[in-house]
């Protein structure tokens, strides 16, 4: 196995199985959002606004953050010696 190989097996297990957890809290996320903001603005006697320009880019930052901290770890391990980093376990 070449060591894209297994960069690219990472990134796809990465996005695979955490897709359906990650668009799950994503939307339990907003959810509560916007119900607190909408009762603290109502009882503070506040307007509610609802930007979803604001979801997009918190979602594309978090999705970067994962793309590269799931990439980073799996290019390092790709380049160690498997015995050699077996032998640390």
């Amino acid at each position: 196995m070449r060591p894209t190989d297994l960069v690219r097996l990472a990134l796809s297990r990465l996005g695979t199985g955490k897709l359906r957890t990650g668009l799950t809290m994503l939307g339990i996320g907003i959810g509560v959002g916007v119900l607190a903001s909408f009762g603290i603005g109502t009882y503070a006697g506040w307007g509610f606004v609802f930007n979803p320009v604001t979801v997009v880019v918190a979602v594309g930052f978090s999705l970067i953050v994962g793309i590269v901290f799931g990439a980073w770890p799996a290019s390092q391990a790709a380049r160690l010696d498997p015995v050699a980093a077996l032998r640390y376990e």
